[in-house]
């Protein structure tokens, strides 16, 4: 069995929630255990991961306006992060900021 399989086993004896997913699925992590599940951990230890915690965040961004390098008739809409606004205005293909900084508050997945 390898460290990752050993891992999940480990949290679920530990009482610690354990995901699987199908392979068809490869997004859709659901909440199960793995002494019931006809996917077992051991064979295949990239379908099981102990459930990440989960953290909020905020990220700042603005719309830019880019030109399409093939077609100078189409542009598209870029969201880059704050980080990131002197590199986008640096690129050919920058026309204009379409908004001043937004906000978002969302939530994302930790590994332990």
């Amino acid at each position: 069995m390898n460290e990752h399989a050993k891992k999940v086993w480990r949290a679920w004896v530990d009482g610690k929630t354990v995901q699987s997913r199908t392979a068809a699925s490869l997004e859709d992590w659901k909440d199960d255990n793995p002494n019931g599940s006809s996917i077992d951990p051991g064979l295949f230890p990239a379908l099981w991961r102990v459930k990440p915690k989960r953290k909020p965040i905020r990220i700042d961004f603005k719309v830019a306006i880019m030109r399409d390098s093939d077609n100078p008739h189409r542009f598209w809409l870029l969201a880059p992060k704050t980080e990131d606004f002197e590199y986008v205005e640096s690129l050919e293909t920058f026309v204009d900021w379409g908004t001043d900084v937004l906000s978002t508050d969302t939530v994302v997945e930790v590994e332990e």
